[in-house]
């Protein structure tokens, strides 16, 4: 009777610079089996590269039919090979492509040696570990060609191949930002009505027209974890040869490429796929229910757009620019780009989301330039809270701000509560997306030109010394959605906040006595009245961070009326249904309101916001109701509303996670953190872009819960109001 092979015991690498390599060697049909083989890597023999997703490498949103395996059972190496006559178990994805590629024909760019992870680091060695993910830059731009392994095919692989490669012939795969610009420019006169329009997709595009199996097939595609892990983003950025594989099929990664930035070139059509319109499109007892029914999961509004697999591709692109096919990829992104960048990527390893960035970020910018940037440096000994703490104060001493308080995300998404509140928690994706993203050259100053110093703490240190300026008081709160409540709902109580808002009072801040004695009126006559903003000004532009139509500030009229279109279909939706056509008097019309039973009360919390506007102001209430006879879009038709100007998906935007408050004695109106509550405080922080919200905790010290936009206080106005600061202490 045949022993049972023993398991395969790893012998020490001889330098810290040596890499192992794997040659497959012949074995039976159906097995796999490879021989291990140790080199200095600058003098490596020419080998393969693997790109690959230790997991389930399966579209969560295709359902794999009964008897497949379960998603947890990919964590597991439950398949065995053959390594130098030793028993090596790996996990099923890492089988399924070992098999894949010991019998490639010539689709796959043939090398006598390939690097895989999985195999060729000790993964049980954790000084191994730190010292080969140092290395791991160097050997994907050092290998031949990176093989980028998907995962195996499905039921809809050869559409979604299909699609791209289409998409792939309606353009020439663009090779710097001008041509991107360009690319838009093109698509300028595309309309989201092409996007259902079949003969559109020849006439402006040049395509064959693309069914609703294929949209859906390649957002599947996309959707796989592959696209969204962290570690593909340096070994796809940084290979100098690619070849996508999925299963049996082979896909060129130059029309994968341009494929993703055509879509980059038709965001009218991206908006459109998003749940709402999927649920339409898969319908109980359409044909493609039965594949793509998961699709119809999750908010109604959300994108299915994968952004993570966008990202990828325009970080390879533009790091790419105008090199040859071929040539390595100049590390030329910061570390904090990166950060922000891939931000929505994947780990198994929480503590990877940044070490897979370090090695191929621009070691001569900063945070690496700081003399201890080597204390960031990959080091599977140090739990993940310790490589958040010391790579967010590496950030807040070299660049002499406190930007990092921007990439902190909602207090209800963070998985890492034992995290200090001023720290991101990188093993997620940050939402709501900070505020600047959303505004065209953002130049929002709130500390002025005020650094942040540092404190002087440790880089483990995780209490942070900041300075700073408390500019008021939280007096109240709009209702949030976090808490399921409906968008009308939401609106009604911001409405009737703003109703109570004395209209003198917002005074953009240019006037110091106004804050000294908001309850003297008398104080109107020194002030230039048609200059100042009326409270519905403010709210429109504090709930669209006084962004739109890409221009900030937000131009006045087209503000105005979009605001007052977006209020009138607030006021039109009804709790007992919606009438399309308005007739006899308004008051007939009831609202959704958040502490008036359905039907009882009138339109009152909009139509008392509407008439505590001063004389002459564009906001008045004759305006309004003008704007609602003029209304003709169904509010409960799909889509955004069209008569609003872009200011719906704008504000939607804005105030993802977020909620409107004023401060106490309504100083101050701005948007902000959906976890705030009244008692909680606003402080403008040296080195910071936008006002803070933090919580005072019973030691003392405070608690960051999230940046805020604040109408009057975005541009150093509270360094005059508050010329004292005072240092204080988050935790």
């Amino acid at each position: 009777m045949k022993a049972p092979a023993l398991e395969y015991v790893y012998t020490r690498l001889p330098s810290t610079t040596c890499i192992r390599l794997v040659e497959f060697v012949p074995s039976p049909a159906g097995e796999v089996a490879i021989s291990l083989s140790a080199v200095e890597l600058d003098n490596a023999p020419s080998f393969n590269a693997l790109s690959y997703t230790w997991g389930d490498p399966r579209c969560p949103y295709i359902d794999p039919g009964p008897g497949a395996p379960r998603e947890e059972s990919y964590l597991q190496a439950t398949r065995t090979i053959r390594c130098d006559g030793a028993r090596f178990p790996v996990r099923p994805n890492l089988f399924y492509v070992l098999q894949r590629l010991r019998t490639a024909g010539t689709d796959v760019p043939h090398q006598r040696f390939i690097w895989i992870d999985a195999i060729c680091i000790d993964q049980s060695s954790v000084s191994e570990r730190s010292s080969q993910v140092r290395l791991m830059a160097h050997i994907y731009e050092s290998a031949e060609c990176v093989i980028a392994w998907t995962g195996p095919a499905d039921d809809t692989s050869v559409d979604a191949i299909s699609a791209i490669s289409r998409l792939a012939r309606a353009i020439t795969l663009p090779q710097s930002v001008d041509q991107v610009h360009a690319l838009r420019k093109r698509f300028a006169g595309v309309t989201e009505a092409d996007f259902f329009d079949v003969s559109a997709y020849e006439t402006k595009l040049g395509i064959r027209h693309m069914t609703k199996r294929d949209w859906l097939a390649l957002l599947s595609f996309l959707y796989r974890p592959y696209f969204g892990r962290v570690w593909v983003v340096q070994e796809i950025t940084l290979a100098r040869h690619i070849v996508l594989l999925c299963g049996h099929l082979r896909l060129a990664w130059s029309d994968f490429a341009a494929a993703v930035f055509c879509l980059f070139g038709l965001p009218q059509w991206v908006v459109l796929l998003n749940r709402e319109i999927l649920r339409t499109w898969i319908a109980p007892g359409s044909p493609e229910y039965a594949t793509f029914y998961r699709l119809r999961d999750g908010d109604p509004r959300e994108s299915t757009i994968p952004f993570a697999a966008m990202s990828l591709v325009r970080a390879r692109v533009y790091l790419r620019a105008d090199l040859p096919e071929g040539a390595k990829t100049p590390k030329t992104f910061g570390l904090r780009a990166l950060l922000s960048q891939h931000r929505s990527t994947a780990a198994t390893d929480p503590r990877d989301k940044v070490f897979a960035l370090l090695s191929f970020a621009d070691a001569s910018k900063p945070p690496l330039t700081d003399p201890e940037a080597h204390a960031a440096a990959a080091d599977y000994n140090l739990p993940v809270e310790a490589v958040y703490i010391r790579l967010a104060r590496l950030q807040i001493r070299s660049f002499g701000d406190l930007r990092i308080l921007e990439h902190r995300e909602a207090g209800h998404m963070r998985a890492l509560q034992g995290l200090p509140s001023w720290v991101p928690d990188y093993s997620i994706s940050q939402v709501p997306y900070n505020m600047s993203s959303d505004v065209p050259n953002c130049d929002w100053k709130a500390s002025g030109d005020e650094k942040c110093l540092a404190d002087g703490g440790d880089l483990g240190d995780p209490f942070l010394t900041v300075r700073g300026r408390r500019v008021g008081v939280v007096g109240k709160v709009s209702l949030s959605g976090l808490g399921g409540a409906m968008q009308t709902v939401i609106w009604g109580s911001m409405f009737d906040m703003v109703a109570e808002l004395p209209w003198a009072r917002f005074v953009d801040s240019r006037q110091r006595e106004h804050l000294d004695n908001p309850d003297d009126l008398s104080l109107r006559e020194s002030i230039d009245v048609g200059s100042l903003p009326t409270p519905m000004e403010v709210f429109a532009r504090t709930v669209t961070y006084d962004v739109l139509q890409s221009q900030s500030p937000a131009p006045a009229d087209a503000l105005r009326d979009g605001f007052l279109a977006y209020a009138a279909e607030k006021y039109l939706i009804a709790w007992n249904g919606y009438r399309r056509k308005l007739v006899g008097r308004w008051h007939r019309f009831n609202i959704t309101h958040f502490d008036r039973s359905p039907g009882e009360r009138r339109c009152s919390p909009i139509l008392a916001a509407f008439r505590g506007e001063p004389p002459g102001s564009a906001y008045s209430p004759r305006a309004f109701l003008d704007k609602a006879a003029e209304y003709t879009y169904d509010p409960l038709s799909n889509g955004a509303n069209p008569m609003s100007g872009g200011f719906e998906r704008q504000s939607q935007r804005s105030m993802s996670c977020r909620v409107l408050f004023c401060t106490d004695g309504g100083l101050l109106l701005g948007l902000g953190p959906a976890e705030m509550r009244a008692g909680d405080e606003l402080w403008v922080l040296s080195g910071a872009k936008t006002p803070s919200i933090l919580r005072p905790t019973s030691s003392g010290r405070y608690r960051f819960l999230g940046e805020t936009f604040v109408y009057g206080m975005m541009y150093g106005q509270a360094l005059a109001l508050f010329p004292d600061a005072c240092d204080i202490v988050l935790e």
